[in-house]
C-alpha cells in the first residue's frame, strides 16, 4: 500500500498522464509532419514490472527519421520527466538527451526497476534483471515510434547514462546487438572494485550512496539486507558480495571473451572517488579487444566525497568544458556529434573527437601523456605512521592549512637533499620523493611494492596513501586528484588510482601517508597503533607542458 501510494505521490507531481502510442501515432505515415514533444508512456518488462518512461518526440519533417537514445540515470535517481526537471537542468546525462532531442533525435528516459515511477525490486545491476530491463526498453521503443531510423531491420540506437547508468550500457553493448553508440559517464569496468579496494570498503561514499537507493526506492532496495550485503557495513568486502558485483559488471563478460558490439564515448574523472581512471582504462583496454571504435575522455569530475574540494554540485559533479592540448571541447556538442557519425551517418562527424584526452585540471589537458605508468622505481624509506590519530581530522584541519599557507613561506628545494619527510603522529606523513626541475605534468597510474608491520596486537594495521604535492614556497601539502589507497598489513603490490596535475619548478611531488581517512572513515584503526611502511614505487611519466 506504501508503494502504491509513493507511485502515485510520483506521478502527480511530475504531471505524467500515460499516452497510448498506438492511438497516438494511429494516423501517423513517412509523410506526417511530426512536431517535437514530449510525453509519458508505461513499458511492461519481461516480469511484468512496470517501467515509467518519456518519450520526446523530435521535429520529423516528412519522409524523415532520426536515431533513438536512451538515456539512464544514476543510483537513487530517476528519470528526464522534461526538460525543466532536475535531471535536464543539473545533471550531464539528462542534458545531453535534451540536447540531442533538440538535434532531431528520438529520446527516451526511463526510470529504472525500483526508482521513481517504475515498479519492482533493485538487484543492483544484475544483467538477467536491470539490463535485460534495457532490452526490453528498446523493443517497446522499434514497436511503439514512428520511423525511428533504420539500418535494414536494425535501429540505429545510442545511450547515454552515468553512474549506475553507465553500467547499464557497458553490459547491454555486449548482450544486446542493437545498440550502436553508447556514451557511459563516470562507471564502473568491476563493482567489486568500484566499491572496495584491497578487501576495505568505500565506507564514505556508501554512508550517502545507500540511503538514497533506500529511500529514493521507497525501501525496495532490500537486496542490501541479505547477509553478503550487511557483512559489508563492517568495512570489508565478503567473497560473496565481491562475486556477486563483479558478476554484475563489464569485466565478468570481458574474462569470458564476451565483448561489446557497440562503439564507446568514455567520460570520467580524475576526482572520481569510487570509479578513477583504472577503470575507465580497463573498459577502454575490453572495447579495443573488441575491435570497436573507443575514446576516452578524463576529465576532472564525477563521483566528489563531501570532503573533497567542491567545483559544483556536492556529491556529484560534471565539467562541461573540456580542454585538450590547444582544442576546447563542450561536452554536450560532443556527444552529439559522436552519435551524428554513428547514428545519422555524417562522415567524420566525429573525427575530432581524440582517442584519449587526459585533463590536468579544469582550465588543460593532453592526448598524448607520456607514461600512463611510468618506469623508475623510488625507495620509500621506513616511516612511522600513528593510525587513528593521523590525519583523523583533515576535514578541520585543511581549511586551516590554506590560511597559513598564506603568510608561512617555507624556502624552495633544487633537490632531494633539501627535502624531508614530516608528520606521521597528528597529521599525515608526507615522504618526498621527487623534485620539480621544471614545468612540466604528471598523468597516469603510479604502482608500488610495500611493507606495512605493527606491533600493535590489538589492531589490524591498516594505512591509507595517496600522492601529493607540496607547492614551491608553500607548507601545504595536497593530494592529487584527492585519490587514495587503503594499504594494509603485510607485503603488497599496490596500484594506486589514477591522477593527473599540472607541476611547477621547485613543488616535491611525495607519497602522503594517512592513518586515517574520511573516504574510508569505517575501516581505519579505532585504537592508536604504531605502523611503519616501507618499500617502493614508481610514479607516472612526467612531460613537458
Amino acid at each position: 500500500m506504501q508503494k502504491k501510494a509513493f507511485i502515485f505521490l510520483v506521478l502527480c507531481l511530475s504531471s505524467c498522464t500515460s499516452i497510448d502510442t498506438r492511438l497516438l501515432y494511429k494516423e501517423t505515415t513517412l509523410q506526417t509532419l511530426l512536431k517535437s514533444t514530449y510525453y509519458h508512456v508505461i513499458i511492461p518488462s519481461f516480469d511484468g514490472v512496470k517501467l515509467r518512461a518519456t518519450v520526446y518526440q523530435p521535429d520529423l519533417p516528412p519522409n524523415e527519421t532520426a536515431p533513438l537514445i536512451i538515456q539512464t540515470h544514476g543510483f537513487g535517481g530517476f528519470r528526464t520527466s522534461s526538460p525543466r526537471s532536475f535531471y535536464a537542468r543539473w545533471m550531464i546525462t539528462g542534458q545531453i538527451a535534451i540536447h540531442a532531442w533538440h538535434q532531431g533525435y528520438w529520446m527516451l528516459s526511463y526510470d529504472q526497476r525500483g526508482f521513481g515511477g517504475s515498479g519492482g525490486k533493485i538487484h543492483i545491476m544484475d544483467p538477467d534483471v536491470e539490463v535485460r530491463d534495457a532490452s526490453v526498453v528498446l523493443d517497446w521503443a522499434v514497436e511503439h515510434l514512428p520511423r525511428i531510423r533504420m539500418d535494414g531491420n536494425d535501429p540505429k540506437v545510442g545511450m547515454v547514462g552515468e553512474s549506475y547508468g553507465g553500467g547499464v550500457q557497458l553490459m547491454a553493448s555486449v548482450m544486446d546487438p542493437r545498440i550502436d553508440a553508447i556514451i557511459p559517464i563516470t562507471t564502473w569496468y568491476d563493482l567489486s572494485r568500484g566499491l572496495g579496494e584491497y578487501g576495505y570498503v568505500k565506507t564514505g561514499w556508501g554512508a550517502f550512496l545507500f540511503p538514497i537507493g533506500i529511500f529514493s526506492s521507497f525501501f525496495d532496495f532490500d537486496v542490501l539486507f541479505t547477509k553478503r550485503y550487511l557483512k559489508m557495513f563492517t568495512g570489508y568486502m565478503n567473497d560473496e558480495a565481491v562475486q556477486e558485483l563483479y558478476k554484475h559488471s563489464l569485466a565478468a563478460f570481458c574474462d569470458e571473451n564476451r565483448f561489446p558490439q557497440s562503439d564507446a564515448l568514455l567520460i570520467n574523472g580524475f576526482r572520481d572517488f569510487i570509479f578513477p581512471l583504472n577503470q575507465a582504462l580497463d573498459s577502454k583496454t575490453c572495447f579495443e579487444k573488441a575491435g570497436r571504435d573507443v575514446r576516452l575522455i578524463e576529465v576532472q569530475g564525477g563521483h566528489l566525497f563531501p570532503t573533497q574540494r567542491w567545483t559544483g554540485m556536492p556529491l556529484y559533479n560534471m565539467e562541461h568544458e573540456v580542454h585538450c592540448d590547444s582544442t576546447t571541447f563542450n561536452l554536450l556538442d560532443l556527444a552529439v556529434e559522436w552519435w551524428n557519425e554513428k547514428l545519422k551517418d555524417v562522415p567524420n562527424a566525429a573525427s575530432h573527437i581524440p582517442k584519449t584526452c587526459f585533463t590536468l585540471d579544469y582550465d588543460s589537458g593532453i592526448s598524448q601523456p607520456v607514461s600512463l605508468y611510468g618506469q623508475t622505481s623510488i625507495e620509500i624509506p621506513e616511516t612511522l605512521v600513528i593510525s587513528l590519530t593521523a590525519g583523523l581530522f583533515e576535514w578541520l584541519l585543511k581549511p586551516i592549512d590554506w590560511l597559513t599557507a598564506l603568510p608561512f613561506k617555507d624556502k624552495s628545494a633544487t633537490d632531494m637533499t633539501q627535502t624531508k619527510k614530516h608528520g606521521g603522529w597528528f597529521r599525515p606523513s608526507f615522504i618526498p620523493l621527487y623534485v620539480v626541475d621544471q614545468e612540466e605534468y604528471i598523468v597516469g597510474i603510479p604502482k608500488g611494492k610495500f611493507s606495512i608491520t605493527s606491533k600493535n596486537i590489538c589492531v589490524t594495521p591498516v594505512i591509507f596513501a595517496g600522492i601529493g604535492i607540496k607547492r614551491l614556497n608553500n607548507r601545504l601539502v595536497t593530494t592529487i586528484s584527492e585519490q587514495v589507497i587503503p594499504i594494509p598489513e603485510g607485503n603488497h603490490d599496490i596500484t594506486f588510482p589514477g591522477i593527473s596535475s599540472s607541476l611547477k619548478k621547485g613543488d616535491i611531488l611525495g607519497l602522503v601517508v594517512h592513518g586515517a581517512h574520511s573516504q574510508y572513515f569505517w575501516n581505519g584503526n579505532w585504537l592508536p597503533a604504531r605502523i611503519w611502511i616501507n618499500g617502493n614505487i614508481t610514479l607516472p611519466g612526467m612531460g613537458n607542458i
